[in-house]
């Protein structure tokens, strides 16, 4: 198996390189499959002893990978990338606006209370504890605070970082990157996730991917893009705190109570080997689902699994006004949370398996070879928004879906009830952007004085 596993990805590879002809669309295609197939390589290999995948379910993922390279390779783009139409815009403005400061403020208070009740409950109780009981224990079983914690609070999360990215390549006040960066950082240390630290990496990733786009392009505000002694020291240093962020979270999951150099050891050395089972476990999981009688009968959900979130949101509101509707979140999110199963002798498992489990709960195997698919297609055609309409939305944009497209081997995104809300409401703003700067163009046009 592990032979056809090569063999389809030297073919998608050669594929790639014939069909993808710009910088930034090949990079993330490239990482992307080896990411996936180097997972299923060590599948076979199995270093963790988990359980073996059946051969029918390795086919499955590979068409999985498969099916979004050809839907990603699709589009076509014979525009000139011109980035001297570049808008720089003042960032200022937007930390300055009424509407952000109210939202930021109000999320930095909403966070800055379940950090200090976080940090009270973790005198008497382990951080394991406070994961598993977080509705309870932190939000206090409070329907409206979860909400707010599930939809705005996130969007403002990833915002902020984006902020940030935005002003350490164009932008660079580094009191607005330390005010961003408050959040960011209070966020991250809520509910025990390492999720969110990685995603801070995802975002440098995306910091690295831009600035070699534009110093490629050789064009754009400077005329040609440098990369400042600040940030180059800025970026291994980050990282650095991250991996140490990282490990002292992992060491509290696992019985520690404080900073020490014990337990930053025990931490780093439990972070490497969760790396390997994620990119590992996810799949053994997926397998095990195909044959699990929980999942097999319930019905298909016909594209509302992926966006369970969304789909829960909307089951939210409706009930508020009595209209008695189905969530496909109950059968689906909340199942792959609260069930665990067995992938090893030894070893539970719930919640992440892989992207593939929500399209099998929409469509069935159809799903998982149909929904790659689309997603590759719209997820060039974003890029080639940022190309089209480079801003700090299209940004957003861009970073957010590199996220979902990574994180599509431990689980997928677009489930999360915040994902589908902050994708729309980045392209309203980059619509209202775009139409400001052409209004913007077309006056100064027609009101230019010629000598």
């Amino acid at each position: 198996m592990i032979t056809i596993v090569v063999v389809i990805y030297w073919l998608l590879f050669l594929l790639i390189l014939k069909r993808v002809r710009d910088s930034i669309s090949k990079y993330l295609i490239l990482v992307y499959m080896t990411y996936w197939c180097v997972s299923l390589a060590l599948c076979y290999i199995n270093p963790f002893g988990y359980y073996d995948i059946k051969n029918e379910t390795y086919f499955v993922l590979l068409g999985h990978v498969a099916t979004f390279v050809f839907g990603y390779i699709l589009p076509s783009f014979n525009k000139t990338i011109d980035f001297s139409k570049f808008i720089r815009f003042d960032v200022s403005k937007i930390l300055r606006s009424r509407m952000f400061l109210i939202l930021y403020v109000f999320c930095s208070v909403f966070v800055l209370i379940l950090f200090y009740r976080q940090r009270a409950l973790l005198a008497v109780y382990s951080m394991s504890d406070l994961r598993g009981d977080f509705m309870d224990m932190i939000l206090d079983n409070s329907g409206g605070a979860f909400l707010i914690y599930s939809t705005i609070v996130p969007c403002m999360y990833h915002f902020c970082l984006c902020l940030t990215v935005y002003m350490l390549l164009f932008y660079r006040k580094w009191s607005y990157i330390f005010m961003t960066l408050i959040y960011v950082v209070l966020y991250s240390t809520i509910g025990g996730g390492r999720l969110q630290f990685m995603t801070i990496g995802y975002y440098f990733l995306g910091i690295l991917i831009l600035a070699n786009l534009l110093q490629s392009a050789k064009v754009g505000f400077n005329a040609k893009y440098v990369i400042s002694t600040k940030l180059k020291l800025l970026i291994p240093c980050a990282v650095i705190a991250l991996v140490v962020a990282m490990s002292m979270t992992t060491a509290l999951r696992n019985g520690y109570s404080g900073f020490s150099s014990e337990a930053l050891k025990e931490g780093g050395k439990k972070l490497g080997d969760s790396f390997g089972e994620y990119s590992v476990g996810p799949m053994v999981a997926y397998d095990l689902a195909m044959t699990d009688c929980n999942i097999n009968k319930n019905k298909l959900h016909y594209g509302t699994a992926t966006i369970s979130g969304l789909d829960y949101l909307l089951f939210i509101i409706f009930h508020r006004f009595g209209i008695k509707e189905h969530s496909s979140y109950h059968t689906t999110t909340t199942i792959l949370q609260n069930e665990y199963t067995k992938i090893a002798p030894d070893r539970g498992w719930n919640y992440a398996y892989t992207s593939c489990m929500y399209y099998y709960y929409d469509f069935g195997i159809i799903g998982v070879l149909l929904m790659p698919f689309i997603f590759g297609f719209i997820t060039r055609k974003f890029i080639y928004q940022l190309y089209s309409n480079l801003n700090i939305y299209t940004v957003a944009i861009f970073i957010y879906i590199t996220i979902c497209m990574y994180m599509s081997v431990f689980s997928g995104l677009l489930h999360k009830m915040h994902s589908i809300i902050y994708i729309v409401t980045m392209i309203l703003l980059s619509n209202c952007q775009r139409y400001h700067q052409n209004e913007k163009n077309f006056y100064y046009n027609t009101n230019k004085e010629y000598p």
